[in-house]
């Protein structure tokens, strides 16, 4: 057998001492070959959002689809602050739904917020009740991405701020404690595997410059740690797959006004409570199309025991329409109704001089989605299409009108408060 050269040899000897640390490096590039394939995997979903709305039918128009890849942004940017940015030790209140986050039909009357928890913690919440007429507390097992399957979100309990503890004085401050395990004094249990609370502040009366309430909530058995930033490869890994989950899982918004087999303008009732809906709170929504010689008129009869009702409007990606500026939506508090409480509502491009007119704001086709909390035997509304030019004589003759100057003043009043309820 013939020796080996000499340099030969001197390399094979570099590479056997080089041999420990080449194979610890291997293992970084493990980890770091872990979060680089989640990164990707998130970009092939955004990607996929992108075909998804370019394979839509009603996608065939510069503006629909300008709304369609808006609306991927916005899932995106709501996956992110959900998914990227919580420390459960440190919660924060995180804004969701709403005019700039316009994802997942987010409703008008509402102000959202989120707080990411460790379901067993202990917090302390307090804060300023502010104006809202109403305020619900709901907790939830999941946020979208963190599970697999189709019921991301499930809602264990909706329960309004009057119904608990909360020790809200005449000043309007509120303190009390949110955990599983009972504590004295003013406390709010925190159900099992519940790590998330969602809030919803109602707010009815457009008339009115509420003041927002304000949420703290501090972990005060958070365990000691070194640093709050995400420190863990497993943790960083998973939270960047939840991101493609969640987009994944969210395409469904995008695909909204496909979902209507039944054929347009027509209302059907809807589930949402296992995907982050309200348990007391009914759905009711159809695909409406209407072209600017045509309008619908809706009609429901409002039950006597009914807390809160709201119909409102959005785009075919589930985007709310402009309703800081617009009329594109009416609640329990705008509704002219008749002597036997049915609300007739007209829904087209041209303002017809009627108190419950719903505007389109220049989409001929989108969703109508209308919510009835606490709201008893609520009946499916019916919706028909007329002629415009027909439509004084299909409506009662009873029906409440306005004025140019009236429409006027009614937008200037919806605009003040809609700014003084984000704080603009």
């Amino acid at each position: 057998m013939r020796y080996l050269p000499r340099v030969l040899l001197l390399n094979l000897l570099a590479i056997m001492l080089m041999g420990a640390p080449t194979l610890f490096a291997e293992d970084k590039l493990s980890d770091l070959q872990r979060i680089d394939a989640a990164w990707q995997n998130y970009v092939r979903e955004l990607t996929r959002s992108g075909d998804l709305i370019r394979d839509q039918a009603f996608s065939n128009s510069v503006i629909n689809r300008f709304e369609g890849y808006r609306s991927v942004m916005a899932i995106a940017a709501v996956n992110y602050a959900n998914l990227l940015f919580p420390d459960r030790n440190t919660p924060e209140y995180i804004p969701d739904f709403g005019p700039l986050v316009n994802y997942c039909a987010p409703a008008p009357s509402y102000k959202y917020g989120m707080f990411h928890l460790d379901p067993a913690g202990t917090y302390r919440v307090r804060g300023f009740r502010g104006d809202a007429e109403l305020i619900d507390f709901q907790q939830q097992a999941g946020w979208y991405g963190e599970n697999e399957g189709e019921n991301q979100i499930i809602t264990k309990v909706n329960i309004t701020f009057d119904k608990i503890d909360t020790g809200v004085g005449k000043d309007g401050y509120y303190d009390f404690i949110l955990s599983n395990k009972e504590q004295s004094g003013r406390w709010w249990k925190l159900e099992e595997d519940v790590n998330a609370l969602f809030i919803r502040e109602f707010y009815v009366d457009f008339d009115t410059h509420p003041r927002s309430a304000t949420f703290h909530i501090d972990r005060i058995d958070a365990p000691e740690k070194k640093t709050t930033s995400v420190s863990e490869v497993d943790e960083a890994v998973f939270r960047l797959e939840a991101m493609a989950r969640a987009q994944d899982y969210l395409n469904l918004c995008l695909r909204m006004g496909n979902a209507f087999p039944e054929g347009d303008n027509m209302v059907r009732e809807e589930r949402y409570d296992q995907g982050g809906g309200q348990i007391d709170q009914r759905y009711f929504q159809a695909r409406y199309n209407v072209k600017q010689d045509e309008a619908l008129i809706l009609e429901w009869p409002v039950p006597k025991a009914c807390r809160f009702w709201s119909f409102a409007l959005y785009n075919d990606y589930w985007q709310v329409l402009n309703y800081g500026n617009r009329q594109t939506h009416l609640n329990s508090g705008m509704v002219d109704l008749d002597e036997n409480r049915l609300a007739t509502m007209v829904i087209s491009h041209r303002d017809p001089g009627y108190q419950n007119w719903i505007d389109v704001d220049g989409h001929d086709t989108g969703i109508l989605l209308a919510r009835a909390k606490i709201c008893g035997k609520a009946t499916v509304p019916r919706m028909r299409k007329v002629s415009f030019n027909n439509l004084h004589s299909e409506l009662p003759a009873t029906m409440k009108k306005v004025i140019p100057m009236e429409r006027k003043s009614q937008l200037a009043i919806r605009r003040e408060h809609y700014l003084h309820r984000y704080s603009r």
